[in-house]
């Protein structure tokens, strides 16, 4: 069982005494700790050359340089959400999507109050049941229409 599910099992038990706002903060804390030096290994380890690095490795310019040149330093961000690696990440994810599925083509904000619009049930009525009715009219449809017509 991983460090993560642990976590997950511990805030989903019945009893609630082991889910003190302090062990959760300090358990998210570790979690993201472990994710964030995990992933620095895995790139370092990912360097093209074949030799193994140490602390005096790290210390070296010329290798630092070879890290920030090709992002291999900032690459072990992508865990994070506050950092600008995790946020690029998601932006080629949306630009790929959005490659994939095209754009958005049709965006109807509705607030609870979309029964009370004259002009939406009108709309509504016209799609759904196919009848053609004026505003005054659509006054006077039934609570329950109104939401049949909404959902």
């Amino acid at each position: 069982m991983s460090y993560q599910d642990w976590v997950k099992s511990k805030i989903m038990r019945d009893d609630r005494r082991c889910a003190k706002i302090a062990d959760l903060f300090f358990s998210a804390l570790k979690l993201r700790n472990s994710k964030l030096s995990s992933s620095i290994s895995f790139c370092l380890r990912k360097s093209k050359s074949k030799k193994k690095l140490n602390a005096q490795d790290a210390l070296n310019e010329a290798n630092l340089k070879e890290l920030e040149m090709h992002d291999s330093g900032f690459r072990a961000f992508t865990a994070g959400r506050g950092a600008p690696a995790f946020w690029e990440l998601e932006e080629k994810e949306f630009f790929a999507m959005l490659n994939q599925i095209g754009p958005h083509t049709f965006f109807l904000p509705m607030s609870p109050a979309e029964m009370r619009w004259l002009e939406s049930i009108v709309i509504l009525k016209k799609v759904v049941d196919g009848e053609i009715i004026a505003e005054e009219n659509a006054n006077s449809i039934s609570y329950s229409e109104r939401v049949s017509l909404v959902k």
